[in-house]
């Protein structure tokens, strides 16, 4: 039996299932960013069964780079969290909801982790920019390209992007800077404390992801469940960083992943295997099938 808090707390009924919404890294991806074929199979199932049960992907990524995912998974015509909450989509791929960061707090915020040598990416609602590269250090544009492809090296270019930033043509969602395990607490706690009107979060542990305070998954599940007349209760939702424990919190069921960080799993009431092993699907499953 795969490890969960079932022991704790019964599995839900799939009656009881009113609205899916599932992280993307980390979650519904593989170590390989692939939808392991458990999970593929168990959504398939799902969506030829009860066609009209809306599965919604919530990420920190952008609604484009999730394009080929909700493909795959037949999963247009259902709304769509992303940025952290900071961007929502209705069921036909039109924005609802979006707020964006001070550009004042943008730019004093790359300025500073310029000094400081952390690689630093800027979010527009479809663009994801390098600006500030690690001298000296890994190649967090090759890394950051293996989770979204359509990264861009703007390092070169980093001054006119200000620019364009300052003259507000250009309005950014979230702002993520890298660290690595020996300076990632300090910078937390740095970032916390000079800028604590943004919203500090993690879906990967030594990626750092600042984003309007005043929004995350759980405030973007609760308005995708209010447009669509479902109770919170009735949401069952998957995850794996600190980023989901908002959503957690809002949501009837939450299943951590088996690879999640300690947050995740301390904040959800059912836990299941890894990324590795289609957890994902394994859970859902066991509801379904």
């Amino acid at each position: 039996m795969p490890p969960d808090s079932a022991t704790e707390r019964p599995l839900p009924n799939s009656d009881d299932i009113h609205l899916i919404a599932c992280d993307v890294d980390g979650t519904l991806l593989t170590s390989k960013h692939v939808i392991h074929s458990k999970t593929v199979e168990a959504i398939h199932h799902i969506r030829k069964t009860r066609p009209s049960l809306p599965i919604v992907i919530s990420s920190g990524k952008q609604f484009n780079s999730c394009e080929p995912l909700r493909e795959q998974l037949n999963l247009d015509g259902f709304p769509a969290s992303h940025a952290h909450g900071s961007v929502i989509y209705g069921p036909t791929g039109k924005v609802v909801w979006n707020v964006k960061i001070d550009s004042g707090l943008v730019l004093s915020l790359v300025d500073q982790l310029y000094k400081s040598n952390h690689a630093t990416f800027v979010f527009t609602e479809t663009r994801c920019l390098l600006v500030n590269e690690e001298k000296g250090g890994k190649d967090w544009l090759s890394i950051a390209s293996q989770y979204d492809k359509a990264v861009e090296d703007y390092v070169s270019q980093r001054d006119e992007t200000l620019e364009q930033i300052r003259r507000g043509e250009m309005d950014i969602i979230k702002v993520t800077v890298c660290a690595t395990p020996d300076n990632v607490d300090g910078l937390i706690l740095s970032l916390a404390k000079d800028y604590p009107t943004l919203g500090l979060t993690r879906a990967i542990p030594f990626i750092l992801e600042l984003h309007d305070p005043h929004t995350n998954k759980g405030t973007a599940l609760s308005y995708i469940c209010k447009d669509l007349g479902i109770q919170e209760k009735n949401c069952l939702v998957f995850g794996d960083g600190e980023n989901d424990v908002a959503m957690f919190r809002v949501a009837g069921y939450s299943c951590a992943m088996g690879n999640a960080m300690e947050a995740a799993k301390r904040a959800a009431t059912h836990q299941t295997t890894s990324i590795d092993e289609g957890g994902v699907g394994d859970f859902l499953d066991r509801i379904f099938r």
